[in-house]
């Protein structure tokens, strides 16, 4: 088991040197063989979009996206119309669809630390009282029930392609 962390350790160490060397050690010129300048990160081989957001987007806008079938018959998805004389369809989509809404914490009852502040006794069993915990359930299930009608709205979309 020693002689096995020796091995491991002493190939770490000839790695670093390894990678190390060709930036130290100088050739015949003085200068050494790379340096930090010589590393480039390669071009990538597409164009990136840009998915930067419109300088607005306090209220974002519902978005359309169009779909169509190209002479090739493939179908294509975009969010500007295809050229004039194809026949299309077109799907406007809210963009605040999946966001949940945060969670306020009710205030404090009277004699009860508020929020970050440590309670000032310690109570034993659950902190959970049966209202509280029935509002739980209650939120989620609401919560279920939302998810639950977006994923039907989604696979209805889905089968009308």
């Amino acid at each position: 088991m020693l002689g096995g962390r020796l091995v491991i350790k002493s190939l770490l160490a000839l790695l670093v040197l390894a990678g190390a060397v060709p930036f130290v050690l100088p050739l015949r010129d003085g200068k050494p063989l790379l340096s930090w300048s010589d590393i480039k990160l390669p071009k990538l081989p597409v164009e990136v979009p840009d998915v930067s957001l419109p300088a607005d987007s306090s209220s974002p806008q519902e978005v359309a996206l169009y779909r169509w079938r190209d002479a090739d018959g493939v179908i294509q998805f975009s969010n500007e119309p295809p050229p004039p004389g194809i026949a299309f369809e077109s799907v406007s989509i809210d963009p605040n669809a999946n966001i949940v809404q945060p969670f306020t914490a009710p205030e404090p009852k009277a004699g009860e630390p508020g929020p970050g502040q440590p309670p000032q006794t310690a109570q034993p069993g659950s902190p959970y009282s049966p209202e509280n915990v029935q509002q739980l359930f209650e939120d989620t299930h609401k919560i279920r029930e939302t998810a639950d009608a977006r994923t039907r709205d989604l696979e209805r979309t889905l089968q009308q392609r």
